[in-house]
């Protein structure tokens, strides 16, 4: 009769000695917070991962080579979108990288559904993926009161996991290891600030000498080419698209067809904005407060100041009148800056506002806690205003004619899937899967427009015309999708044509700025219709 309570008491328990099984049996506290001191004789390591692919990973632990005992590390996004960084704080002495798991999705097995107060819960199946770090990393040395920086590792899925009876699977991977060093100083400043007094004029040490093996280019290329371009996009005068992606990359879609042309910028990190200037230069900013310039259509780029290394530039745009307007995400605040348009090869940013936010700078772990993440605040414009979304609920504009600043409450305190605008001044902001709120003075009042059960964000050309993907329910799961076009700014909607399959999950849709080709994201690849959904080109 008591045995639910019992297994009750006993989970914690058990769920912590899974926890450490998973990790290797790792006890010994690596623990880095604002208030944290060095022992003596301890040191700290930072180690950037790239994740490409669909195997998140939540934990990464290294091996100490004198006593094997395993130390977790904690995960930290400073900066970062794509990548995080690996901190510990390690006694002195020679270590290795151990391994490193997440979970995948299973592709054995079915999702599971569920209803629950009138909504339908889909369980996603997924399976333990581990790597071995070992063989293909090398080993680094930590010295008392000094930084180990072990630059960046890219981790690319090579094969989808499959299923097994315990739910765990290793698989093949590439994992190239790029020199280029994390911004280590800088986070631990930010940070941990006790820790930054102690560390303070010391040089940073890096993998032993000799014991990190090379990988060929081609297996470097071959992970770039694995990264998926699906920043919010950005149309240029002759109708082409621009997106971004991680590793540096940017994708142009040409108006007639779909044929991207992939250029690289040079660096590690993602690529969150990319704007084409009046004069045709192209600039481009990311994680870590990266920023590069070029002349020649993506072809090669110059490196321009960087921002702080805690700045994501989340928004890049050019006004009428030239000045060219950025946003940057920090840690509780969104950033405005602008600059004067000039044929300079640098440019001289004017910090406009400060937006206070409740948003978190990434995530922060404890050694076998689960990973919290925090949703990013959401920049749109207009012909004639800057807009940015700030957590908790509240819309800013900027009016770029009168220099004025207005800040209104939202509906939500957050738009889960985005903000969208118009150039004639219609904001969109969709909140769960088939919340949509719209806005035509800038967030003074909202209207709750009719929406769908299974749906996609909306895309509005205008203030009356938009489009999106929107399905009934069948057999508790989405049927078929239609694309759905509305001429009254989302009071009603029109059925069109069928776009996928049965029970197939839509992804983001766009359109050109005259509204007649239609881009959507559909399993991690960029497709084109040009007949109002008929038929997709890849």
């Amino acid at each position: 009769m008591h045995r639910p309570r019992l297994l009750h008491s006993l989970a914690a328990p058990l769920l912590a000695l899974a926890a450490l099984a998973l990790s290797g049996c790792a006890t010994a506290p690596t623990a880095v917070s604002a208030d944290t001191e060095f022992k003596p004789n301890e040191g700290l390591v930072a180690v950037r991962l790239v994740e490409l692919g669909d195997v998140p990973i939540k934990r990464f632990s290294v091996v100490s080579e004198a006593t094997g005992e395993v130390y977790p590390m904690r995960a930290i996004q400073f900066g970062q979108t794509s990548a995080t960084t690996y901190v510990g704080r390690l006694p002195a002495g020679r270590y290795q990288p151990k391994e490193m798991w997440g979970t995948a999705f299973d592709r054995s097995r079915a999702p599971s559904v569920s209803v629950s107060g009138g909504a339908v819960n889909v369980g996603v199946p997924t399976v333990t993926v581990t790597v071995p770090l070992a063989s293909l990393t090398g080993k680094f040395d930590v010295q008392a009161r000094r930084i180990t920086d072990l630059g960046t590792i890219v981790f690319v899925p090579t094969s989808a996991p499959g299923s097994s009876a315990d739910r765990e699977r290793k698989f093949s991977f590439a994992l190239p290891l790029l020199p280029i060093a994390v911004p280590t100083e800088a986070l631990v400043q930010a940070r941990f600030p006790a820790l930054a007094k102690a560390i303070e004029g010391r040089s940073a040490l890096s993998w032993v000498s000799g014991t990190v093996p090379q990988p060929p280019q081609q297996v470097l290329d071959a992970a770039r080419a694995r990264v998926v371009a699906l920043t919010k996009p950005t149309f240029v005068a002759d109708g082409a698209m621009l997106t971004g992606g991680a590793m540096g990359v940017i994708d142009r879609y040409g108006r007639d067809g779909l044929s991207a042309r992939r250029v690289w910028v040079d660096t590690p990190h993602a690529i969150e904005a990319v704007v084409v200037l009046h004069d045709g230069r192209w600039l481009a900013g990311g994680e870590e407060g990266f920023l590069a310039l070029s002349t020649d259509q993506g072809a090669s780029w110059q490196p321009l100041p960087r921002l702080s290394a805690e700045d994501v530039v989340i928004h890049l745009s050019q006004a009428v009148d030239k000045r060219i307007f950025m946003v940057v995400d920090r840690d509780r605040e969104a950033v405005v800056y602008q600059a004067l348009f000039t044929a300079s090869s640098t440019i001289e940013w004017q910090e406009l506002r400060r937006l206070p936010s409740e948003r978190e700078q990434g995530v922060m772990t404890q050694e076998f806690g689960e990973s919290k993440k925090f949703l990013r605040d959401h920049v749109a414009v207009t012909d004639n205003r800057l807009i940015v979304y700030t957590r908790p609920g509240t819309l800013h504009s900027f009016d770029f004619v009168t220099g004025a600043w207005e800040s209104n409450k939202a509906p939500f305190r957050t738009f889960h899937s985005g903000l969208k605008a118009t150039p004639d001044g219609l904001v969109i902001g969709m909140v769960a899967q088939h919340w949509v709120y719209t806005s035509l003075d800038y967030g003074r009042s909202w209207t709750r427009m009719e929406s769908f059960v299974h749906m996609t964000e909306p895309h509005f050309i205008d203030r009356q015309r938009g489009v999106m993907f929107a399905a009934e329910l069948s057999m508790m799961l989405p049927g078929p999708y239609k694309l759905r076009t509305t001429q009254d700014g989302g009071k009603t909607w029109d059925s069109g044509a069928q776009v996928g399959g049965a029970h197939e999950l839509m992804q983001p849709l766009w359109t050109d700025p005259n509204g007649k080709a239609l881009y959507r994201m559909r399993l991690k690849r960029i497709e084109l219709s040009k007949d109002q959904g008929q038929s997709w080109m890849r």
